[in-house]
């Protein structure tokens, strides 16, 4: 009803689209802010309640060229179509978003709001070359290169673009982890790491840490992945950065297990899983879970790894996360099976094959 008397009066129609999109757009960044504060967990879940307004204010933005709207919100639903397994849909915003720019800086001369929307171009191309490196790498090295080259002509002109610069690196250092260029993606990940400190950008510098883990641990190097976790915790814990305070814990129970101090990484998951408890972070939680129940597995105790499972199946399916709880249920159904109970595991297996029926 309220679209049908808005398009009584298309004057009132334009306004509201465009009050509607300056809201979500600039809803979008405040989410980020929270999400860089720490409580990526309910971020991520503000976004997904208000996705729907999210997205039509995106695509009225790109549709009239509203450059400050999609600088606002491009960081933010980028890093939530990262984290929710939604890259074809990451791909195709900021697609979107080059195409626009492509052709509003051509149409815009050499003022603010083209200093602006080169920054913006930049942070587009990097994005798409990451999303785009799931199905095409040689064509997401195009995206990043470019991305590169406005970078540098921004700084040699005088204009203060490391947060762009950074961005791209992380993004560069993830790509090369990937393909196995541990070497590559360590240079660019201590870069990023250094651009990051200089301009106080503190949730890179938590990224930008994890990832020097990541790439140790991808490399066989968990001593290495051990030094940068417990310098990624001691950094979450100094900012109060809870969500990457538990992140690291796990990390380092990851860690520490390839090392085999089994105990020291019972100690850093049942860390993890408590603090995840006290801040309500129930995804870390089933992160962290999921890791304690191998471990138990690991060590022979299935009791307490059947619990562990069982307890990510609770949690994942009051989150509506079905494909979680799912594997889960698999875990729980193989430690039966492990442990000899072939009724119990039977009967497990079974209700998994019901649950997906019909799906591919």
């Amino acid at each position: 009803y309220g679209e049908e008397y808005l398009n009584q009066t298309p004057e009132e129609v334009s306004l509201t689209q465009e009050r509607h999109s300056a809201y979500y757009c600039k809803a979008v960044k405040e989410y980020m802010d929270i999400l860089l504060a720490g409580n990526s967990h309910i971020a991520i879940e503000r976004i997904s309640t208000d996705i729907d307004n999210i997205r039509r204010a995106w695509n009225w933005a790109i549709q009239n060229e509203k450059v400050v709207n999609v600088n606002q919100a491009i960081n933010g639903l980028s890093l939530f179509y990262a984290n929710s397994w939604g890259v074809e849909d990451g791909l195709r915003l900021n697609n979107d978003a080059v195409e626009m720019l492509s052709k509003h800086l051509k149409e815009t001369s050499q003022d603010d709001d083209h200093q602006l929307c080169n920054r913006l171009f930049a942070k587009a191309l990097a994005w798409s070359g990451f999303f785009t490196f799931q199905f095409d790498p040689d064509r997401s090295q195009t995206y990043l290169d470019r991305s590169q080259e406005i970078i540098d002509e921004l700084m040699e002109s005088g204009v203060d673009a490391r947060y762009e610069k950074a961005l791209l690196y992380y993004l560069l250092g993830i790509n090369n982890t990937d393909l196995g260029n541990y070497d590559i993606a360590q240079k660019y990940t201590n870069a990023c790491f250094s651009l990051s400190k200089e301009t106080g950008f503190d949730w890179m510098v938590l990224s930008a840490l994890d990832l020097l883990g990541d790439i140790g641990q991808s490399s066989g190097s968990p001593r290495e992945a051990k030094h940068w976790y417990e310098k990624f915790l001691a950094e979450a814990r100094a900012k109060n950065n809870r969500s990457n305070e538990i992140r690291a814990l796990h990390k380092l129970g990851l860690a520490t297990r390839r090392l085999m101090a089994y105990d020291e990484a019972r100690s850093y998951y049942q860390q993890g899983i408590s603090l995840a408890k006290s801040y309500n972070n129930p995804m870390e939680e089933t992160y962290t879970l999921t890791s304690l129940g191998f471990l138990s597995l690991f060590l022979g105790d299935f009791a307490e790894a059947i619990q562990h499972f069982r307890d990510v199946v609770s949690i994942s399916e009051r989150l509506g996360v079905p494909q979680r709880a799912l594997n889960a249920l698999i875990h729980t159904g193989f430690t039966h099976w492990m442990r000899a109970e072939l009724n119990q595991a039977n009967t497990i297996f079974e209700q998994v094959l019901d649950q997906t029926k019909g799906k591919d």
